[in-house]
């Protein structure tokens, strides 16, 4: 589905950036994976403290934040909902739960016997990210289907784009960070622009949709 980003000028004044909101799930939402890069950290940070505590888990892939992962997450506890963890190995997800996935490490959502687990494996960098985003986002397409929602924050590059292609191609309801917002706006433009996005959202606003829409039907 092509979504066109919303805005208007007055008088040659370009207006301020719009949310776009085009679909939301139909099948029981039950696991969301993140992706996003350089100058994602303060996204992150938002998403994290403004989610409500019965979220369906949660996915971070950022190369950027797994370099300083440690200190990130301990900031972040003191501000969230949700439990923040630095995945290891093999993680059974459980909502109410945010799983980062750590430096020098990807990240891959498998199907255990109907539940959804991460698993955490060695390199090497896809898209010069490590974690990848699109390794994250691919495996989610792949094993969880439309069960899945992806969100893509901004970053530098294409990571992350083409995995969003994925996920929407397997069902899943997608998010884009309004690139006017980030520091690094290019992923999310490029998802624009190809067709990935079913909404546009700024990150502020990205708990509130999950919770209004994850339970309705596609409108």
């Amino acid at each position: 589905m092509r979504v066109s980003k919303i805005s208007t000028s007055i008088e040659g004044e370009i207006a301020p950036p719009q949310e776009v909101v085009s679909r939301s799930h139909s099948a029981a939402l039950k696991v969301i994976v993140v992706g996003g890069n350089t100058g994602s950290a303060e996204s992150i940070e938002t998403l994290a403290t403004t989610l409500q505590m019965d979220t369906p888990p949660v996915i971070i892939a950022c190369s950027t934040v797994a370099t300083f992962l440690p200190a990130f997450v301990k900031k972040i506890k003191t501000k969230s909902r949700l439990g923040i963890h630095i995945a290891t190995s093999s993680n059974l997800l459980t909502i109410g739960n945010i799983y980062f996935i750590p430096h020098g490490h990807h990240g891959r959502v498998e199907n255990i016997n109907g539940r959804y687990a991460l698993t955490i494996v060695a390199g090497p960098a896809q898209n010069r990210q490590l974690p990848s985003a699109d390794v994250l986002f691919e495996s989610a397409a792949q094993n969880a289907g439309k069960e899945a929602l992806g969100i893509l924050l901004g970053g530098f590059g294409l990571d992350g784009v083409k995995g969003l292609g994925s996920l929407q191609n397997k069902g899943a309801v997608t998010i884009v960070q309004i690139p006017e917002e980030t520091s690094f706006p290019f992923a999310p433009q490029t998802a624009i622009s190809e067709g990935f996005s079913d909404n546009i959202l700024s990150v502020k606003n990205m708990a509130h949709f999950l919770l209004d829409r994850r339970s309705k039907a596609v409108v």
